[in-house]
């Protein structure tokens, strides 16, 4: 089933649809699907937020500003003028602090004037563009004086390793490092499916680099607080592991969707009070409060990520009961299925839209333990279901040759290719 979403996704067979308004414009349309968190239609349509500083005080707050404790550097004074190419740029920029800066400034262009009038549309934007995979190395640019990357969490130095470090800089860099990370997956989303633009509407695109901007905020927040305690972020080694997963899935969106944000990102709903409630009990409640701030706003991280999946999924006719079936199948295709473990944020989880039994392994015994007869069934189901839709396809095509019907697309088809076609009929229903 998830091949079939993937092939029709690839051969541009569809365009998805945005509910309300017209999907060219940069006015997000409301709610699509029962799954849509209740607060993405209002993140969509906030003003950027440009408290990238965190203000004085014991607890504190963000504040916006040029100038703050950590001395950004000047914007680059020529940036590329469509946001694939401003994203590869991030990915390809060493310097954390020099990457949150283009991401900012990517952002304020792409996001400043995002609600438009009814006559307003994409055209008095700047572009999305296009770049090919050869500029998206295979992990992102980083400094040379940094420790290098390890494989394995288990590798990453512990607390009790680091004599006399700050307990609550340890948690704070480990953080800092994960949101360094969120940057660039978001920056390469946007980039590495440029070529998709003709299909996924603005909106996906607008959605990523508004996700990227506030990763800067919060890395920036994390870095601030660690200088303040003395330190300073790339101190200590790191692992690779959410760039395993980026490139477990960067031959397919629907895979990346599935992998970054409805599970890696997820990992952040699971964790956030935890880690909250550790850094109370070291009495910092400064890095409490920011910590807190960070684990809030990464709720339309996850959201925007389970909107467009179901968005492709309904886009190509899978059922919405199979929506889940779909998503653990896209984790399976990427080797990914161990990053859905416990312990979980249920509560968390639900609230942007992912039900339990989409992502808990505790809760597919039943289907794992159907009889043949119930999977047969499904299976001779979906197989009539696509055969169905391939007449209507075939029928088509058939009468466009006959009849010599232009397609509108500029000689170019969007229909699927014999062998396509013959995937689609021939595709296993996943268990």
């Amino acid at each position: 089933m998830f091949h079939v979403l993937v092939h029709m996704l690839a051969t541009k067979a569809t365009s998805l649809p945005l509910g309300r308004g017209h999907p060219e414009r940069n006015h997000p349309p409301r709610a699509y699907s029962s799954f849509d968190w209740p607060g993405l239609d209002s993140y969509r349509r906030a003003p950027r937020d440009q408290g990238i500083f965190w203000g004085p005080g014991d607890i504190g707050t963000p504040q916006s500003g040029r100038y703050g404790p950590l001395h950004l550097p000047s914007p680059p004074l020529n940036t590329p003028d469509t946001l694939a190419e401003c994203c590869a740029l991030v990915r390809q920029t060493a310097d954390p602090l020099e990457k949150v800066v283009i991401v900012h400034q990517t952002a304020d262009r792409f996001l400043t004037g995002g609600e438009t009038t009814e006559e307003g549309t994409a055209a008095s934007f700047p572009p999305i563009g296009s770049v090919e995979e050869k500029m998206l190395a295979s992990t992102p640019a980083r400094l040379h004086n940094y420790p290098p990357l390890v494989s394995k969490a288990t590798q990453v130095p512990r607390l009790d390793d680091l004599e006399g470090y700050h307990p609550s800089a340890y948690l704070l860099h480990n953080l800092a490092h994960v949101e360094l990370n969120a940057i660039d997956l978001a920056c390469d989303t946007i980039a590495r499916f440029s070529p998709l633009s003709d299909v996924l509407p603005r909106l996906f695109f607008t959605d990523f680099i508004r996700v990227a901007d506030d990763e800067a905020r919060h890395f920036q927040w994390c870095v601030q607080r660690l200088q303040e305690l003395g330190h300073d972020y790339g101190e200590i080694p790191q692992h690779d592991l959410l760039w395993q997963g980026c490139h477990a899935s960067r031959s397919h969106v629907s895979q990346r969707l599935a992998v970054v944000n409805m599970a890696q990102e997820a990992r952040g709903l699971d964790a956030g009070h935890r880690l909250v409630s550790r850094l109370c009990c070291l009495d910092d409640r400064r890095s409490a409060a920011i910590v807190a701030r960070i684990a809030s706003e990464e709720k339309a991280h996850v959201a925007v990520g389970i909107a467009w999946f179901v968005r492709i999924c309904d886009a190509v006719g899978i059922a919405e009961d199979m929506y889940g079936t779909a998503f653990r199948e896209a984790m399976d295709a990427c080797g990914m299925l161990g990053v859905l473990r416990p312990p979980f944020n249920h509560p968390a989880r639900q609230e942007v839209g992912l039900p339990q039994d989409w992502y808990d392994p505790a809760l597919w015994t039943r289907r794992r333990h159907s009889t043949d007869h119930q999977d047969k069934a499904e299976h001779g189901l979906l197989r009539e279901q696509l055969e169905k839709r391939l007449q209507v396809i075939i029928g088509t095509e058939a009468y466009m040759s006959s009849s010599n019907v232009s397609t509108g697309r500029g000689g170019s088809s969007s229909s699927l290719t014999s062998s396509g076609q013959a995937a689609l009929v021939t595709q296993r229903t996943p268990r």
